[in-house]
């Protein structure tokens, strides 16, 4: 499983222009953002995934009982140590759900391993 955030009216980085003409951007009212949390099913190739308005432990554990309900035999969640991942919120779920998921752990610099990190 993994999470991205979507920004609805994202910074502009970089503008080309000519020499000598003013650049203009047109831009509508101000950045608005939200979380999308998903993780992909490498048996089936199904996504699960949630929207969220913000990136924290309670959007993760929403994810993980939506994957702990879609394979009921146990998956194991591949995911990385990003800090809301392993939140106290988050580790007490880890513990009342043991026997429907398992957690494979990568660090955050090798993120080789999570499928929809490939996407």
């Amino acid at each position: 499983m993994d999470e991205c955030e979507v920004h609805r009216h994202p910074r502009l980085a970089e503008m080309r222009q000519r020499r000598g003409q003013p650049g203009r951007v047109t831009a509508a009212g101000e950045d608005q953002k939200f979380g999308v949390f998903g993780g992909l099913d490498d048996a089936t190739g199904r996504l699960i995934g949630q929207t969220s308005a913000t990136k924290d432990s309670a959007s993760c554990i929403r994810l993980l009982d939506q994957l702990a309900a879609a394979r009921p035999d146990g998956p194991v969640v591949v995911l990385d140590t990003v800090g809301y991942h392993t939140s106290h919120l988050v580790h007490r779920c880890w513990i009342g759900q043991r026997d429907r998921l398992r957690s494979l752990w990568v660090p955050a610099s090798a993120p080789e391993p999570i499928l929809i990190e490939r996407g």
